[in-house]
């Protein structure tokens, strides 16, 4: 056993993903509403229905043109619209009225297609822990050469090819390494693990927070996340909408073997975490991390090495309720390979699922399309 967990820790990918078992179980949705556990998910405002007519003898008023809300946060750019009849020489302009952007909600889905590699990100080392901006148009996730870093891509549209990968400014310190990235639902706080030292850091890997102002502003000097780590090695970081509550793998002292899933909370985002617990009930001695949760709480997908097998592999979990526990785990048999699959991740609208493996020689990203089923 002490040369299988040396062999885990001094390999340069399986030492980053310790295991973690991540079968979220009733007790940890007690702790938590609902509502606050759906991390992908993308609240969209409905459209603003026309102004109705006054109640005089004036002209017909003209409907106000229909809008959808920005994904993430609004922007303040100003239409440079003059209103309607502002101008007593120029009669009343027919404002459009735009159609709503966002399609009804996916009643089912189909099964995954057969996984492509992700082009276009230009990068030759390990990529690893694909995320993604609340409008699924940018992807954080970091590389693993001789050193680790976050990197981000853009595409124009879901579907459409990722453009040339860029380094996160502001967050790599030289001789230290930085992954596992966690992007916030409102895109101002990144959340990622680092091995610098600094002040409050308290082992070889810890989670670290950077900020920004506005989602055009690059996030300032990171700073350590207070009261989540622990002495051994901490990573993996993800938050629920609200930021109120995080989970992260951690390999602190636990009755159960190797690293395991931590939960903490706080009523505020302005406050420290409240110390860790461990997720009861649903940590164990196999390997299980990179989960990814649907926005309903029902699905899990994640990487295992479960059943003795040697190679990690993608699984899923489905529940019937947020207060029930995860059923049997599934294998997912049309995306695993004899290689190494890791840190499946869901895109906000349920439909790719992107995720690491070995199959091509070095860990590359892949992505698997599912048909999104509407009522």
């Amino acid at each position: 056993m002490g040369f299988f967990v040396k062999m885990l820790t001094s390999h340069p990918v399986l030492s980053r993903h310790l295991p973690v078992q991540v079968s979220l179980c009733a007790a940890l949705f007690g702790c938590v509403g609902e509502a606050d556990l759906v991390f992908e998910d993308v609240e969209r405002q409905p459209a603003v229905e026309g102004r109705p007519p006054l109640p005089m003898p004036l002209p017909a008023p003209m409907e106000l043109p229909s809008f959808v809300a920005s994904p993430v946060v609004p922007t303040s750019e100003d239409t440079g619209m003059e209103p309607p009849g502002g101008s007593a020489s120029s009669p009343p302009v027919e404002v459009p009225v735009e159609q709503p952007a966002v399609p009804p909600a996916c009643e089912a889905f189909g099964p995954f297609g057969t996984p492509e590699a992700v082009e276009g990100l230009g990068l030759s080392g390990d990529v690893l822990g694909p995320v993604f901006s609340a409008d699924g148009l940018t992807m954080y996730f970091s590389e693993l050469g001789s050193d680790e870093n976050i990197f981000s891509a853009t595409r124009q549209s879901r579907g459409a090819q990722f453009q040339q990968a860029q380094q996160v400014p502001n967050l790599d310190l030289d001789g230290s390494q930085e992954g596992t990235p966690f992007l916030s639902f409102d895109g101002l706080s990144l959340y990622f693990f680092s091995t610098r030292p600094g002040p409050g850091t308290q082992g070889n890997r810890d989670i670290w927070l950077a900020q920004r102002p506005s989602l055009d502003a690059e996030f300032g000097a990171p700073t350590v996340l207070p009261a989540v780590n622990g002495p051994g090695l901490e990573h993996l970081p993800r938050l629920s909408r609200d930021e109120l509550t995080i989970l992260f793998v951690s390999s602190r002292s636990s009755p159960n073997a190797f690293s395991n899933l931590w939960m903490a909370q706080r009523a505020h985002r302005a406050d420290e975490f409240a110390a860790p617990v461990e997720v009861p009930g649903i940590n164990t001695a196999a390997r299980e991390e990179g989960f990814s949760l649907t926005p309903d709480g029902l699905t899990l997908f994640f990487a295992s090495d479960r059943a003795a097998e040697l190679d990690m592999d993608l699984w899923v979990a489905t529940r019937a309720s947020t207060s029930a526990d995860f059923g049997a785990a599934e294998s997912l048999l049309s995306l695993n390979t004899t290689e190494q699959e890791l840190d499946p991740q869901l895109s906000p609208d349920g439909t790719e699922l992107f995720f690491s493996s070995s199959r091509a020689g070095n860990f590359q990203l892949f992505r698997a399309v599912r048909e999104c089923i509407r009522p």
